[in-house]
C-alpha cells in the first residue's frame, strides 16, 4: 500500500483528524506542537538547567510513551523493520519533525545512520544558539526509541555525527559507528 493511501486510510478510519486546534492522532493523542522558535528556546533551557543527557532521556521517554499506541493504531509489524521505518518516517514528516533518510541500517547488528533535514525546531536553534545548541538531544532520544522498538536496532542510543548547528548541511545521528571529526 502506498504511503498516500495509508494516510487516506488513517483519515477514513478517523485515526488522524483535525481537532481542537491540533491534530488528533490514533483517536487518542491531541498533537499540538509549539512554534519552532519558542520550542527551541524551551529545550535549550531544559538542557542548560538539567543537562543534555536529561533532554535525551526526556525524548526517549516521550517516544516510548507513544510506541504501544503506534503498534496498535498504525499496524506496525514486529517482523518488518522496513515497513515500520517507512510508517514512522512518514508520520514524523507529516507531523513536522523533518525529512528523513536512512544512510545505513543493519538492525541485527545494531547499526543505524539517520539523516534529518528541515527539522523546524533544530533549524530555529541554529541562529539562536549556534554551536552551543543542545536542542537535537530531545529528537535523538525520540528517534532512538523508535529505532530500537520498531526497527529493532538493538540497544539504540543515537549520537550526533553531523549537525546544522555545527555547519553541516543536515543532522546525522548514528549508533556510534561514526564519530564527529574534531575541527
Amino acid at each position: 500500500m502506498g504511503i498516500i493511501n495509508y494516510f487516506e486510510k488513517l483519515i477514513l478510519k478517523k485515526s488522524m483528524l483535525p481537532q481542537n486546534a491540533g491534530i488528533l492522532v490514533f483517536n487518542k493523542f491531541n498533537f499540538n506542537y509549539f512554534f519552532a522558535k519558542p520550542m527551541a528556546i524551551l529545550l535549550q533551557k531544559i538542557a542548560n538547567d538539567f543537562g543534555e543527557k536529561y533532554l535525551f532521556d526526556l525524548g526517549y521517554k516521550a517516544g516510548d510513551d507513544t510506541r504501544e499506541e503506534m503498534y496498535e493504531k498504525m499496524h506496525t509489524d514486529e517482523n518488518s523493520a522496513a515497513k515500520n521505518l517507512e510508517i514512522i518516517k512518514t508520520m514524523c514528516e507529516v507531523l513536522g519533525f523533518g525529512k528523513f533518510e536512512i544512510e545505513k541500517m543493519i538492525p541485527s547488528k545494531g547499526i543505524l545512520v539517520l539523516r534529518v533535514w528541515h527539522n523546524p525546531v533544530i533549524d530555529e536553534s541554529f541562529p539562536l544558539f549556534g554551536k552551543e545548541s543542545k536542542v537535537g538531544a530531545l529528537h535523538r532520544g525520540i528517534y532512538s526509541v523508535h529505532a530500537e522498538k520498531h526497527v529493532k536496532v538493538k540497544d539504540c542510543s543515537l549520537i550526533e555525527t553531523k549537525s546544522i548547528t555545527l555547519g553541516d548541511k543536515y543532522n546525522e545521528w548514528s549508533t556510534g559507528i561514526l564519530s564527529r571529526k574534531k575541527t
